[in-house]
Parts: C-alpha cells; structure tokens; sequence
C-alpha cells in the first residue's frame, strides 16, 4: 500500500472474515481524508496470515479517533507523513540491512536508477 493509503485506513477496510484489506480511502499531505488517486487504485488486497494476527491484536491498543483510523496518531487523528518515513519506515529499512541511513531516502524512491 502507498504511504498515503495506509494513513488513510480505516477499519471499515479491514475485512478480518475475508481477510481483506480493502484500499477506498487517503489521506493527503494536508492530512484530508479523500478517494485513492485513480478508480483502479481502489483495490482490494490479501491480508498474510501475520498481517492479520498483528491487525487482529492491534484493535484493542490502537488510539481511537472519530476517523476510525488503522493506523492514527495518539490522538487518534492522521498520522503525520514524516512521522511515519522517519520514526518507522527508515528504521525498518536500516534494521533488515536494505538501508544504511547514509543517503537521503524517499517511500517510493525507485530500487534501480533512472534510464537516461
């Protein structure tokens, strides 16, 4: 899921049952919850049997908002962009070894250089 999809959340998406998780929501760069960019970004997407569990258990901790968000600040509101990119996702990157912090870094950097 895309940085802004996965901010834009909410457990509506979440289908435990079908083990779905159904992409109909974002949330921008102003923080406004809006549609995905395209209609074939809206989606729906298999849930690992790890996501699920980990979703499962994270219902009963998450901080809840009137959003109804997945993934929230601790206020239950939309969680900050670069919060995400520097407090979770670059350190997941260093952790696993695909990273290591030197070089600026973006979510959707591309893995291969640009043709000329």
């Amino acid at each position: 899921m895309r940085i802004s999809e996965l901010r834009g959340l909410t457990w509506d998406c979440v289908d435990f049952d079908a083990r779905l998780i159904h992409v109909q929501k974002c949330a921008d760069r102003f923080n406004e919850m809006g549609k995905p960019k395209s209609r074939t970004n809206k989606r729906s997407i298999p849930m690992a049997p790890i996501v699920h569990d980990t979703l499962k258990a994270w219902t009963s901790v998450c901080a809840r908002g009137e959003l109804n968000l997945v993934f929230p600040n601790g206020k239950g509101n939309i969680e900050n962009h670069s919060n995400i990119h520097n407090r979770v996702f670059v350190p997941l990157l260093i952790e696993n070894g695909t990273f290591d912090g030197a070089a600026g870094l973006r979510c959707h950097a591309r893995s291969r250089p640009k043709r000329p």
